[in-house]
């Protein structure tokens, strides 16, 4: 985010990441870093069962955040490649092409 040249971006993650600790302290009593795991997960599930509430800055950080790690894992090695086995960009041989026939006849 450092680098981000959107200000409002670098708003969000900021203000996202501190309205989480404040709604860890709130709910546990610690900071989510300092949470444990099943304290993080019930903090994770309150954020995901509101997600429609984009009104709140810490939804539209959850929001974000949960778009920006699925974007950075298919866009990485093990995503592309490994799960979603993308071969790149190869010539083929012959183009198969699909065998539409047309709208089917009521």
């Amino acid at each position: 985010m450092r680098e981000s040249f959107d200000d409002n971006q670098k708003t969000l993650w900021r203000d996202g990441l501190r309205l989480i600790d404040v709604m860890s302290q709130h709910y546990h009593g610690k900071t989510f870093v300092n949470a444990t795991p099943e304290d993080r997960i019930a903090l994770l599930t309150v954020l995901s069962d509101h997600v429609q509430m984009t009104d709140l800055p810490e939804v539209r950080f959850f929001v974000e955040l949960k778009r920006m790690t699925v974007t950075g894992y298919y866009t990485s090695k093990i995503g592309i490649h490994d799960e979603l086995e993308y071969k790149g960009n190869r010539i083929l041989k012959e183009y198969v092409g699909c065998d539409d026939q047309g709208p089917a006849s009521s």
